[in-house]
């Protein structure tokens, strides 16, 4: 609805066809293209059964069909009063939607960032404690204590494996 709504401004303010800026546009066409582009992609090859007709046919030819009408559309004088480029910005943003976001969603994608970050902060403070611990050990008790490069201790029997026995470096 949003890219719907910049599509239709940003033709508005080049006067292309006629478009004035100051008529206002009402309406959620514009998201609904969007939402029908988005599914013609993503199920394609969905059989749907027009009602009133007695045959179905493939999701991606609706939506064909419907883009051919919304292209016309902008060309029939008659349709001076529908953002039709409303519809064709819809259109442009459901398929970059569909295109661009993450296959597991905008939230996975966030969180896995964030986690990201926090994993790596807690693997930096606990090698930190890790180089602070070997200096107190060494300075204040003469023993040589060893941790891996990510802060895991590394017992004296175990000192010739690497990554202090564990399957990974992996810290919460």
């Amino acid at each position: 609805m949003i890219g719907a709504a910049l599509v239709t401004i940003g033709v508005a303010y080049t006067h292309f066809l006629g478009a004035d800026p100051r008529v206002g546009t009402v309406g959620a066409s514009g998201g609904i293209f969007g939402l029908l582009m988005a599914f013609g992609i993503l199920y394609k090859d969905q059989e749907m059964f027009m009602f009133p007709l007695p045959f179905s046919i493939k999701a991606k030819y609706v939506v064909g069909i419907w883009i051919v009408v919304a292209i016309i559309a902008v060309f029939d004088p008659s349709q001076s009063g529908v953002a039709t480029f409303a519809h064709l910005g819809g259109l442009l943003f459901g398929f970059l939607f569909v295109k661009f976001m993450p296959r597991r969603g905008v939230s996975y994608a966030a969180s896995e960032k964030y986690f990201g970050i926090r994993n790596e902060f807690y693997r930096w403070k606990r090698r930190r404690a890790a180089k602070k611990f070997e200096v107190y050990m060494r300075e204040q008790h003469d023993r040589k204590v060893t941790f891996d490069e990510h802060g895991n201790y590394i017992p004296p029997e175990d000192q010739d494996k690497t990554n202090g026995g564990s399957k990974s470096g992996w810290v919460n």
